[in-house]
């Protein structure tokens, strides 16, 4: 039959790692005196005082990262990715976050889109691209993760 815990919080002499104290004379430290300087913070970064238009290209991105990562970091990448036009063609990967048609096309299959229509567009292209931020984290772009 299993053992069952009677709820005694003592530690068994078999697994004191402690020495055995056999004084009754045993001394403890009043009181201990902490340092009244606070470890330096570094300032907090500034927080972007107007949200994207809605219904924009930007406010689009936004929407659809919902949150996860700083509205203003995911805009960096994917004007890294694309340059100034969002719907940008680079002659090999496709739209806002520059996606490769052979390793995402199949994700833009799975939502009944093809990537090489729906690809240019700037949602369905966010959609993907944050599916793959879901999945592999800031991987898929080596670059301009760094922006």
């Amino acid at each position: 039959m299993p053992e069952v815990w009677s709820g005694d919080l003592s530690i068994p002499a078999a697994m004191s790692y402690l020495p055995n104290n056999t004084t009754s004379e045993a001394k403890v430290d009043e009181t201990t005196e902490v340092p009244a300087e606070q470890a330096s913070q570094p300032e907090p970064e500034p927080v972007a005082t107007q949200a994207p238009e809605v219904g924009s290209a930007e406010g689009t991105i936004c929407s659809i990262w919902g949150g996860s990562l700083p509205c203003s970091y995911v805009l960096a990448v994917a004007r890294c990715e694309s340059g100034p036009d969002y719907y940008a063609d680079t002659g090999y990967y496709i739209g806002t976050f520059q996606l490769d048609p052979n390793l995402h096309g199949w994700r833009f299959l799975a939502h009944g889109w093809n990537i090489w229509t729906n690809g240019y567009n700037v949602y369905e292209n966010s959609v993907v691209a944050y599916e793959l931020y879901l999945d592999n984290g800031m991987a898929p772009w080596p670059v301009c993760r760094y922006s």
